[in-house]
């Protein structure tokens, strides 16, 4: 088990069976989607955004993530 399997749920990051929920009931009824309804409503703002801004906040959301998990961790 990783340990993003076993990390809480949020509304924007969903845990494993969420995910994977919303991910099925897709198919069939889009022809592209990010599996995940909160995913979709951050996805439409950011496709409007200059790559190096999209780039910044990518980099700023994985160091947030990775800092949660290490002290989770270091518990």
């Amino acid at each position: 088990m990783t340990m993003m399997a076993s990390s809480e749920a949020t509304l924007f990051e969903p845990n494993a069976e969420r995910f994977v929920k919303q991910a099925l009931n897709t198919i069939g009824h889009v022809s592209e989607t990010t599996g995940y309804l909160a995913h979709e409503i951050q996805v439409v703002p950011a496709l409007l955004l200059p790559d190096f801004v999209k780039d910044m906040i990518d980099e700023k959301m994985r160091d947030n993530k990775r800092k949660r998990v290490l002290a989770k961790k270091g518990q």
